[in-house]
């Protein structure tokens, strides 16, 4: 289904470009957002809005890009996911599109300039392991072409621990990548059989294993609350077990239930899950990995000490951008893939969810954009300000000026809640309120408009 016809895949209605990047930050699905339909451009001027950006970006051939590779495939498709991706498909299927993702990395190089730098890779939105070795080293072949990988550039991948293979993990290692990130949830027997996803402990050590055998320098492990059949028990032992894997990093996401929007949650009841939809577990989770020496990094990130991104964020040069956390200035994100997002200088821009559409509009020479938004100056400060309070946990009163200011009232009405302090000039975000962060970024985030429909004003 398209991302904007209504199905499946249109995860949310409009989105302003600060819950763009909470959802970014805080949420598993790699692209969740798209702009109000009457503030988007779409068709030729979507189009002429991204190429005038491309040309404008080639006139700086030496600052680095990012690319965002989107791989909508996995084995199975969870009854939780909220992604877009197709399950089970033919290998001439999936070859087809690394075939055409090549196409797409020679247009954007034409566009840019060639062999130009690049920040960060990341293949991401399904399992990089549905790629067979050979589409894998095809793609990849292709990118050190066309860009130029230097030896800070971030490659990271995200696979499935039952599907990957040693020789998949050692391939993207030889290829560049020093990162990959394992999907967990929950190691209960009884939650994974309730979501569709039964993967055994066991499994993921072997899996983290031959990662760092492979020479990956980062094994990232997520884990989700809020799931149908989660106890207190339950999720104790799954920390307990994981703490015992050592990953370098671990995502903590929450399940939000949709079943009117995702056809999985309608095969979850609602009511089997935590009493308080997971909070409580959550609390647990930060509690336990604190203790075991782990750093928490905005909403739902812990790293180790020598993390670059703990390390950036005790110096105050942690960025967030559609790419989740950085150290440093983001770069441009060039979108690749059917319904990938970028981000070039402000403007955000979605490709065409249709396969078959973007699959022709790449085999044409054109340019695969569906949408394209460049929003004005008040929602652009409205997503600093966003910003600054996942990667700094405070909001000083001066980014919530000329025209922000109810933003920054729902947020200070939470003090009442122990969610922030009001210190002077500033929010402070509470211990209390760390765990709600994405619901304090989603209260700034939304619209004055959407504020008085949904009550928040």
């Amino acid at each position: 289904m398209s991302m904007l016809s209504g199905g499946p895949a249109a995860l949310f209605e409009a989105a302003s470009p600060a819950e763009v990047m909470v959802r970014c930050a805080c949420e598993r699905a790699f692209v969740h957002a798209r702009p109000p339909q009457a503030e988007a451009a779409s068709g030729t001027q979507a189009v002429g809005m991204v190429e005038d950006a491309l040309a404008r970006l080639s006139h700086a051939p030496e600052l680095p890009v990012a690319l965002a590779i989107r791989l909508p495939f996995c084995a199975t498709h969870c009854l939780f996911c909220e992604r877009d991706v197709l399950a089970a498909q033919p290998s001439g299927v999936i070859d087809g599109y690394a075939e055409t993702l090549a196409g797409e990395l020679e247009l954007l190089s034409s566009r840019v300039g060639p062999r130009r730098p690049l920040a960060q890779v990341v293949l991401g939105g399904g399992c990089a392991d549905e790629l067979g070795e050979s589409a894998l080293a095809r793609l990849a072949c292709t990118i050190e072409r066309r860009f130029r990988v230097l030896g800070e550039t971030e490659m990271s991948a995200e696979c499935d621990p039952r599907r990957v293979t040693r020789g998949q993990l050692q391939l993207l290692r030889g290829l560049g990548f020093r990162r990959v990130t394992f999907g967990v949830f929950d190691l209960d027997p009884a939650v994974q059989r309730s979501i569709g996803r039964v993967q055994s402990a066991r499994l993921i050590d072997d899996a983290c294993a031959a990662a760092r055998s492979s020479g990956l320098r980062t094994v990232q492990l997520d884990l989700m609350t809020g799931l149908p059949g989660q106890t207190a028990s339950g999720w104790r032992a799954t920390l307990d077990r994981l703490l015992s894997i050592a990953p370098d990093r671990i995502g903590l996401h929450r399940y939000r239930h949709h079943p009117e929007r995702f056809g999985g949650h309608a095969m979850l009841e609602a009511d089997d899950g935590p009493e308080d939809g997971g909070e409580s577990l959550a609390a647990l989770a930060a509690e336990l990995l604190l203790d075991a020496g782990y750093r928490w990094i905005g909403a739902g990130l812990f790293v180790l000490d020598d993390d670059d991104l703990f390390v950036a964020a005790q110096r105050g040069r942690l960025r967030c951008g559609v790419l989740s956390y950085g150290a440093g200035e983001p770069a441009p994100v060039l979108a690749v893939g059917s319904g990938a997002l970028g981000e070039i200088g402000g403007l955000l821009y979605w490709n065409m969810p249709s396969m078959p559409a973007w699959r022709s509009a790449v085999q044409h020479g054109g340019l695969p954009v569906a949408e394209a938004w460049r929003p004005a100056a008040p929602q652009s400060r409205q997503r600093d300000a966003v910003e600054h309070l996942l990667c700094r946990l405070e909001l000083p009163r001066g980014l919530c000026e000329d025209g922000l200011e109810a933003g920054w009232h729902r947020v200070a009405g939470r003090a009442t809640d122990g969610l922030v302090r009001v210190v002077d000039d500033r929010l402070e975000l509470t211990p209390k309120g760390r765990l709600s962060l994405p619901m304090l970024c989603r209260e700034l985030a939304v619209s004055a408009a959407v504020a008085r429909v949904q009550g928040l004003q």
